[in-house]
């Protein structure tokens, strides 16, 4: 679970530093995952161009890809073809930077808002589950 609590934030980490160049640099190619989706430029519709984005603009590196997005019960990223939300443990929200500091981010699969966790859900069944907010 530790170690989950520490992938989340490594993303958030990744996406915090992506939004930042974006909002500096004005590149409409980078930000947060709702602008991005949003974007007339590029705009990025899934989980696995989010995670290509942060690749291809050095934010995570590919061989990172596997054992950030990882939890138990998940089937692991190898790095061979593309990366899919069957490698991903986590849910990243479509966060935008309008939106109030208060936000998920992303959580662990086996979290849905405003519902019971479901014992055959993975990652971690009905055990516990992680939640990272907008502002960390």
């Amino acid at each position: 679970m530790i170690q989950a609590v520490n992938n989340g934030r490594q993303i958030y980490l990744a996406t915090f530093n992506m939004a930042n160049d974006g909002f500096d640099s004005k590149d409409p190619k980078l930000g947060w995952p709702g602008d991005l989706r949003a974007s007339e430029v590029d705009p990025i519709p899934s989980l696995a161009q989010f995670v290509k984005r942060l690749e291809e603009y050095g934010y995570i590196r590919k061989v990172d890809i596997g054992k950030i997005f990882a939890a138990s019960g998940v089937r692991a990223y190898t790095g061979a073809g593309e990366f899919t939300s069957a490698n991903s443990a986590f849910k990243v929200y479509k966060v935008r930077t309008s939106d109030t500091a208060n936000v998920i981010f992303c959580a662990t699969k086996n979290f849905t808002f405003g519902k019971g966790l479901d014992k055959h859900a993975v990652p971690f069944g009905d055990t516990s589950f992680c939640v990272v907010p907008q502002e960390w």
